[in-house]
């Protein structure tokens, strides 16, 4: 009959011969695919070494917890202590790090997107202060996010969009612990007819009390400075995972950072006074006057 073949074991439809060879020509393909993956594993999206590689991770990172199933969690400790470093060669083309000295260096972003570098160490309670001072932003609408994530972390996403990680985001807004890409309002001035001096507007600071797991954020230094609580406990958990500077931009940007000690109550005192009275009236805090980082009592 019309549209069957027949054979010695029966009869078969025609698309069932067609589709045959197909199938096994596809099953074969499929097998040889995985033999040379197998081979050589540097084929594989996101882990070739080429000039691609951020977008190869980004292909194969859609959720975020993608890329850290793909690059386990290393553990570091320095001894004898030793400030969190940026290492120039680690940093590729797309940023260049100047090292002025043990503890300063001098980040430039070339590139109009995402870009992130992560520090080679961790925060510590030797070294448990990070001044950040913008330099240079390439565009006026650009935003630069400065916090401390876990090791590894994704170099095209910006640090708090995902677990283990905090950071503020100069578009005044928080992110932490996968804070997705909008994160929260969070403006550090008490409201909007105050503010610190104008050439101390891009200088911050990130404190971190590594025993209490709590992260102080504060803007300027002279004549007031305003500070926050930018992470608690459960947000910033030093006892039980470490910390890396990390600093993102979606924009050229040339940006100066610092590590130092720094004592932490001191900012404490004051992030809690100007908590309770400015943001999170009720919430636990100090009363009275503080002394900022410089000395200048700020709260009455």
């Amino acid at each position: 009959m019309a549209g069957n073949v027949t054979s010695d074991t029966g009869s078969l439809p025609l698309p069932v011969i067609i589709a045959i060879p197909v199938i096994a020509a596809l099953v074969v393909v499929l097998l040889a695919h995985c033999v040379i993956l197998r081979i050589n594993p540097t084929l594989r999206d996101g882990t070739s070494k080429g000039r691609n590689q951020q977008r190869e991770q980004a292909k194969t990172a859609p959720n975020p917890d993608q890329f850290f199933k793909d690059f386990p969690h290393p553990v570091y400790q320095a001894f004898p202590p030793a400030p969190p470093q940026f290492d120039p060669v680690a940093a590729g083309k797309d940023v260049k790090v100047t090292v002025l000295n043990e503890n300063t260096f001098e980040l430039e972003f070339f590139k109009l997107e995402i870009t992130s570098i992560q520090a080679t160490l961790p925060i510590s309670k030797e070294y448990n202060c990070m001044q950040v001072e913008i330099l240079h932003m390439g565009s006026p609408g650009m935003t630069i996010g400065i916090g401390f994530a876990r090791n590894p972390y994704p170099t095209f996403r910006m640090p708090g969009w995902h677990a283990h990680s905090v950071a503020y985001h100069t578009n005044d807004r928080k992110f932490v612990d996968k804070g997705g890409y909008i994160g929260e309002k969070f403006t550090i001035a008490p409201n909007r007819n105050v503010s610190v001096a104008k050439n101390e507007q891009n200088v911050y600071y990130l404190t971190a009390n590594i025993e209490g797991q709590e992260l102080y954020l504060t803007q300027g230094t002279d004549p007031i400075s305003f500070d926050r609580v930018l992470a608690r406990p459960h947000e910033f958990r030093t006892r039980t995972a470490q910390y890396f500077p990390t600093i993102g931009v979606n924009a050229p940007a040339k940006i100066r950072v610092v590590f130092y000690h720094y004592d932490h109550s001191e900012i404490q005192a004051k992030a809690y006074a100007q908590e309770a009275k400015y943001h999170q009236p009720g919430a636990p805090g100090y009363s009275g006057a503080t002394q900022g980082r410089i000395g200048v009592s700020v709260m009455k």
